[in-house]
């Protein structure tokens, strides 16, 4: 049972609160009445005011629901898509809308009707379906899944040959002579903004996302098999936390060892008097790394 107001964190209810206005009176009943601006909800989750006309359920460091007084709602798991994001998600949603997965692919259920979950998608006070920038979100169909799926395919095919190359001595240096894209990398993600959740005119108006070149950048790189070595080196500094506090940031997932780093030096380096340890371990730690930071780029 979850120590705060005595929410069980394990399985949801629809007695949780799951719109606008009752996590508002929700952040109204924390100890500083009236200003509190965040609460705790669950193990890791608070619920914050973001906007005057909008509350955010934040899970660790993401936004995985933002609620609008006017009734919309935009889902995003800024690329991690775990057992408790969806957990959170399905939890503080309101009833008739649910997160589930299959086969690694996630799905949205909004009353009988299915749809592909992708980061930043809308759902209207209406239960229209829409991208970041508005644009209608087809439902569910065999032949789309088919595209996704063979899509993730293709970057784990991409990830594996990444990999065997850097360990086999055929993939240089991270350099001047990279990609200019990759290099000027800054680990923004796709989307700048969030939507902002005005109806104009009866009319859903969106702030447009400004486009991220280096999504189209690893999608070129992926479907012309170059292997950029700055690739491999921005997911580490985006995804994962260096313990010795190089890069990275504290909050992720995946780490280096003193083990990876040597391996990792000495592959960029084959022709340097060390050689790599036993390499399994590292490679199977890079490729979480790089699925992580090309799908999340990719906004897949």
């Amino acid at each position: 049972m979850d120590k705060h107001n005595n929410y069980n964190n394990q399985l949801y209810s629809h007695s949780e609160p799951q719109t606008y206005h009752e996590l508002e009176s929700y952040l109204k009943k924390g100890k500083r009445r009236i200003n509190t601006t965040d609460r705790p909800i669950a193990n890791n989750t608070r619920v914050i005011k973001r906007s005057p006309t909008s509350i955010a359920i934040k899970l660790h460091n993401t936004d995985v629901i933002t609620l609008f007084e006017n009734g919309s709602i935009q889902l995003n798991t800024d690329g991690w898509k775990t057992v408790t994001t969806k957990d959170r998600m399905t939890r503080f949603l309101s009833a008739g809308i649910s997160i589930y997965s299959e086969r690694f692919i996630w799905y949205v259920r909004l009353d009988k009707k299915v749809y592909l979950y992708e980061d930043y998608m809308i759902i209207t006070h209406d239960r229209f379906v829409t991208d970041a920038n508005g644009k209608a979100i087809k439902e569910h169909s065999k032949s789309i899944e088919k595209k996704k799926r063979n899509q993730l395919k293709k970057i784990d095919k991409y990830i594996k040959t990444f990999l065997k190359e850097l360990n086999d001595g055929n993939i240089d240096a991270p350099s001047a002579g990279d990609c200019w894209i990759c290099q000027a990398f800054n680990g923004q993600p796709i989307a700048d903004k969030m939507f902002d959740g005005k109806l104009v005119d009866g009319k859903l108006e969106t702030t447009p996302f400004k486009e991220n070149p280096h999504c189209n950048c690893i999608q070129s790189h992926i479907d012309e098999k170059y292997f950029v070595p700055t690739l491999l080196w921005n997911a580490i500094k985006s995804e994962c936390y260096d313990p010795d506090g190089i890069f990275g940031n504290p909050d992720m997932t995946y780490g280096l060892s003193q083990f990876d780093k040597h391996n990792i030096s000495c592959w960029f380096n084959p022709d340097s008097e060390h050689k790599p340890f036993s390499s399994d371990m590292t490679i199977r730690r890079l490729q979480k790394i790089m699925k992580q930071f090309i799908t999340k780029q990719l906004n897949f």
